[in-house]
């Protein structure tokens, strides 16, 4: 290492000690608070829950007929359901597969997952609905 850049090294510790002694933000304060009782806090949150549960008796099951919106544009095709919008197809318009057939990414046959599982020895299908 030569001798400007030694002396560049130590101009650059030099501003940053100066930067960080005289710029820095000052330290925060901590406050020190004092925890309540852990009882007395789960009955409080016990009785907020009861009053929630009690009050909250819209939120039933609805049965929904699945219905789907398609959103198009010059290049892609797109096919939601309004079952948790799901993508149900999804068409590249301007890309032909290699037999010269439409580019379809997405069908409801090809978009199911199988996710299985094991549990206590058994095969558990964990995308099967309960």
């Amino acid at each position: 290492m030569d001798r400007n850049s030694v002396i560049g090294f130590v101009l650059i510790a030099l501003l940053l000690f100066a930067y960080f002694t005289w710029f820095a933000p000052p330290p925060e304060t901590v406050n020190k608070t004092v925890l309540p009782d852990s009882t007395a806090f789960v009955q409080k949150q016990d009785t907020l829950y009861t009053k929630q549960t009690k009050t909250d008796t819209t939120s039933q099951a609805v049965d929904v007929k699945e219905e789907t919106i398609t959103l198009e544009n010059a290049d892609l095709r797109l096919v939601f359901s309004n079952k948790g919008a799901v993508i149900r197809e999804a068409e590249l318009k301007n890309y032909k597969t290699y037999s010269q057939k439409p580019l379809v990414l997405v069908t409801p046959s090809r978009s199911r997952f199988n996710l299985k599982g094991s549990v206590n020895g058994q095969a558990v299908d964990l995308y099967q609905s309960v």
